[in-house]
């Protein structure tokens, strides 16, 4: 049940007893319980959010096939969305390059291109241009390996273009070694200059990068092709610099390229310098923290409260209430004494208002009634999250 439900339900239930308000003298007694009422609405509210989000995060888990078996295993994910002043921040330059950049590179290190998808909350096309650079570290990479591996790098940055198998993949891998293979590529699958360039940088050689033309009109607009081909003659003229470090095995001919560093295996660590640098930010600490956004800790033990605590700019919300804990599993002994023993104070002192007077009017006798038919209602509710677990009892109230 959500929350806006349990809102309505407990606006229909004030608004009926104030509708039959018992008698004057009579007020204060049924006041007394108002505030255990309240305290039951806000432990299914939190139970409700708290089962909520576990569910989210097991769904999100699954499908990235991440869930462990291991008994202290922890994993901090969410349902919640990243704020707009946030992914408005994230989508601006410099911070949304290096945000693509920081992803892209540690995808590419690990070998696992699915690290992108925290990319995806703040758009879909900002997951696929993480995957496209990381299929084009791959196709570069590749360029120094056998014609099979070329071929499948190749047609992999064909996938993610949005694109069918070329045959272009195939005529480059037969063709890459010839004296003259631009001949046998242009126009089919290059204009002159891009050809150039491409093997310009394959051989070491950068000068051919600045000639390379603007980009198809299919592939930017507007302001967006300068900065596209200046990207692309920056990547070459990286490209170009790591055929450089390949062949001589020495990282320090990359010089300042970050990308002809990722190439030569150091991804992870240009990751980080990028994380320390330039992503100090919110938006970029946000990212980087949290797993870009409110963390709920999902657990096989139980956590401490503190260690739930939203990340910067969420909203402040507690997942713990009265000895209830938001940590797996929910149905935990001591979750379902917490919720029995609200539900039952409040029970109590509706029982003890019937009991102490002797003549209860009839708008107190009605009052009294919805309230404990809303307990009902709630416990019900509340049994739905808990199923699988054994009924839990109160605990038995201190000796007076």
């Amino acid at each position: 049940m959500n929350r806006h439900a349990l809102s309505t339900l407990a606006l229909a239930v004030l608004s009926a007893a104030l509708c039959s308000a018992p008698a004057a003298g009579q007020i204060p007694a049924l006041q007394r319980c108002d505030k255990l009422m309240a305290d039951a609405d806000r432990m299914a509210l939190t139970i409700t959010e708290c089962s909520e989000a576990m569910a989210a995060s097991r769904a999100a888990l699954a499908a990235a096939g991440s869930v462990s078996t291991g008994s202290e295993e922890k994993v901090v994910t969410s349902s919640a969305p990243l704020p707009v002043d946030l992914t408005r921040a994230a989508m601006t330059e410099p911070l949304h390059g290096r945000l693509i950049s920081y992803y892209a590179y540690a995808a590419f290190a690990a070998g696992d291109p699915s690290q992108c998808s925290p990319l995806a909350h703040i758009g879909g096309v900002q997951e696929s241009l993480c995957r496209k650079a990381v299929s084009d570290l791959d196709f570069t990479r590749s360029r120094y390996g056998a014609d099979a591996e070329l071929l499948k790098a190749c047609r992999r940055t064909d996938e993610e273009s949005g694109g069918g198998p070329s045959p272009c993949c195939a005529s480059l891998a037969e063709n890459r070694n010839r004296p003259e293979p631009c001949a046998k590529l242009v126009p089919s699958c290059f204009d002159a200059a891009s050809c150039r360039g491409f093997f310009g940088s394959w051989a070491g050689d950068a000068r051919a990068c600045r000639a390379l033309p603007m980009p198809a009109p299919g592939d930017c607009k507007g302001d967006e092709c300068p900065k596209l081909r200046q990207e692309r003659v920056a990547n070459c003229e990286a490209d170009a610099a790591f055929a450089r470090a390949f062949k001589a095995r020495s990282l320090e001919q990359c010089g300042g390229s970050q990308r002809c560093r990722v190439l030569m295996g150091a991804g992870k660590a240009v990751a980080r310098e990028i994380a320390a640098k330039d992503l100090k930010n919110p938006a970029g600490a946000w990212f980087l923290k949290s797993g870009w956004k409110t963390p709920i800790v999902l657990s096989r033990t139980r956590v401490p409260a503190k260690a739930l605590k939203p990340a910067p700019g969420a909203a402040s919300k507690s997942l713990e209430f009265m000895g209830f804990v938001c940590a797996e599993p929910l149905s935990s002994k001591e979750n379902r004494e917490a919720m029995a023993a609200v539900l039952a104070a409040a029970r109590s002192c509706l029982t003890d208002v019937e009991t102490a007077t002797a003549q209860p009017a009839r708008a107190l006798a009605d009052a009294v009634d919805a309230r404990q038919e809303k307990l009902i209602r709630l416990s019900l509710r509340l049994d739905k999250h808990f199923e699988g677990g054994k009924p839990a009892k109160a605990p038995a109230p201190a000796p007076k």
